[in-house]
C-alpha cells in the first residue's frame, strides 16, 4: 500500500473529518436563526447516512437539498420541542423560587415527572430527525414511528443520548474544548449516531421487506 496515495485509508479519514467539519459550520449557521434548527439537523441527518453508506456527493448541495425538502414537517417538530423546552424552563424557574417548598415529597415527584418528560422528548428527538431524513412520512407516522424505535431499541436509544452530551460534557471540563464543538460538536456526534441508526433502519427494512414477502 502507498502511504501517500489519496485512496488509503488514512486519507480517507482525513477526508471525512474535513468534510465533517463543513458539514458542521453548515448546521451550526443554519440553526442560528433558531426556528430553523429543525430543518437543519434533517438535512445534517441526510448528509450523515449519506456518508455512513458511502453514497456522499456534494456536501452542500446535499444539506441544503434535503434543508429545503424538509422544511415544513422539521420546523413543526421542532416548534412543538421549543415550546415543550420553554415550559420545563419556566417550571423550574417557579419550582426555584420556592412555590411548593412545603409540599416535600409532592415536589420531588414534580420535578422527576419534569425531567423524565424533557429526556423523552430530547431521545425521541435523536430519532425523529433521521427519520425525517430518510423517510417521506406524515409529522404522525414519523412522531409514531420514533417512539417504537425509541423503546424497540432502547439500549442503542440511550447511547445516542449518551453521545450527543459528550461535546457538552468536554465544554465543562474545559474552556479549551469550545474548539472542538464549533469544528465537530453536533456533526461528529451526529456520525456516531448515524451508524447506529443504519443498523436499526436496516433491521426494520429487512423485517418490513420479509413481512411483505410472507403476506404474499
Amino acid at each position: 500500500m502507498n502511504f501517500f496515495s489519496m485512496d488509503n485509508a488514512f486519507f480517507r479519514m482525513v477526508g471525512k473529518m474535513v468534510d465533517l467539519i463543513w458539514l458542521n459550520v453548515l448546521t451550526v449557521i443554519c440553526c442560528i436563526p433558531v426556528i430553523t434548527a429543525g430543518a437543519s439537523l434533517t438535512a445534517m441527518y441526510y448528509v450523515e447516512l449519506k456518508v455512513v453508506e458511502n453514497q456522499e456527493g456534494s456536501i452542500t448541495q446535499n444539506f441544503f437539498r434535503a434543508f429545503k425538502e424538509n422544511f415544513k414537517n422539521a420546523t413543526r417538530i421542532w416548534l412543538v420541542a421549543l415550546l415543550i423546552l420553554c415550559f420545563y424552563i419556566s417550571d423550574m424557574y417557579i419550582l426555584k423560587q420556592g412555590v411548593m417548598d412545603g409540599y416535600g415529597s409532592l415536589l420531588t415527584i414534580t420535578r422527576v415527572c419534569i425531567l423524565g418528560i424533557l429526556i423523552f422528548v430530547y431521545i425521541l428527538l435523536c430519532y425523529v430527525f433521521p427519520l425525517l431524513a430518510r423517510y417521506d412520512n406524515t409529522i404522525k407516522q414519523t412522531l409514531k414511528n420514533a417512539v417504537l424505535l425509541m423503546f424497540g431499541f432502547f439500549p442503542r436509544s440511550i447511547c445516542m443520548g449518551i453521545i450527543y452530551l459528550f461535546p457538552i460534557a468536554l465544554m465543562l471540563l474545559s474552556d479549551y474544548f469550545i474548539f472542538f464543538w464549533l469544528f465537530w460538536g453536533l456533526s461528529f456526534p451526529a456520525f456516531c449516531c448515524a451508524q447506529l441508526m443504519t443498523k436499526i433502519f436496516e433491521k426494520t427494512e429487512g423485517a418490513s421487506v420479509k413481512e411483505e414477502t410472507d403476506s404474499e
